[in-house]
């Protein structure tokens, strides 16, 4: 009889975890961004798999890393602990579990932008200030009102945006850039995409210059005009840093989806949040 009672007890407090209460709005908003910087970390995994292997066949030295930052087992046991905190936070109903997952998500990704094997790629720098503020926003879930909350994180969402448009931007003026040479060099003269490919099979060498020249002045516009985001309507802020960043993955390299991915995450609070105040206005 007490075998049963105990299998009928763990059977109530299973069924209790399943169904459980309905999620919060920022819970759910947050288990948005965080799975949007999964899916940057695993999209090109086997990239990253590669880039492990190599560094442990043949090892980098350089003086300028200490030895904790240039070892292979600490960059990649950073990429797999972000991913597992990425994992449980999605998963947890559990504010304070999904408050601790996300500084170690922040801690894991610093690291990763510091490391001599990854630190050139720009996936962690996006993924990094994703994580700080999913830190901000879980920490405050328990503490602010919701709609407030809710203001104040499409507010941040945008500033964080707007930062990273502008240190793009910021990037590119060069001559280099300017004239359009560092694109053509990249993908114009013969990436493998099909945007580039096209164009290609349709003009003459001297007019791809001219083509890349202006592609990369509009690239360098647009970036400019998103740094500008936290200045705009949420809803407007929103929609253009969605379509930016997925329209620089679509018109250049789906493997920009690692970077950009998390930055869409971000870009979705602010439509989340617009959805939600036409459905139940605030103060009602």
């Amino acid at each position: 009889m007490s075998l049963v009672h105990e299998f009928s007890g763990a059977d109530r407090w299973l069924q209790s975890e399943s169904v459980g209460p309905p999620l919060s709005t920022p819970m759910f908003i947050n288990r948005l961004v965080i799975a949007s910087v999964f899916i940057s970390l695993v999209w090109k995994v086997k990239y990253f798999a590669m880039g492990f292997m190599i560094c442990f066949a043949h090892p980098l030295k350089d003086s300028f890393f200490p030895t904790i930052l240039s070892n292979t087992f600490v960059s990649m046991g950073c990429y797999f602990l972000a991913m597992m905190s990425c994992i449980v936070i999605v998963s947890t109903r559990q504010t304070k579990v999904a408050l601790g997952c996300a500084v170690a998500l922040a801690a894991s990704l610093y690291i990763l932008c510091i490391h001599q094997q990854t630190y050139n790629d720009v996936t962690f720098l996006t993924c990094f200030w994703t994580a700080i503020w999913s830190i901000w926003f879980t920490s405050r879930i328990d503490r602010d009102p919701e709609n407030a909350l809710l203001e104040k994180g499409v507010f941040l969402s945008h500033v964080v945006l707007s930062v990273i448009f502008l240190g793009g931007a910021v990037g590119k003026m060069t001559p280099g850039y300017w004239t359009g040479q560092v694109l053509y060099e990249i993908y114009f003269a013969d990436r493998d995409f099909w945007f580039f490919n096209t164009l290609r099979e349709s003009f003459a060498d001297e007019t791809l210059h001219f083509i890349s020249g202006w592609y990369s002045r509009f690239v360098i516009g647009t970036e400019l005009a998103c740094s500008l985001l936290w200045l705009l309507p949420p809803r407007l802020a929103s929609l253009l840093a969605l379509v930016t960043c997925c329209g620089i993955c679509i018109m250049s390299n789906v493997l920009l989806f690692s970077v950009l991915t998390c930055l869409i995450g971000l870009s979705l609070v602010g439509l989340v949040r617009s959805t939600i105040s036409v459905a139940e206005p605030v103060g009602t």
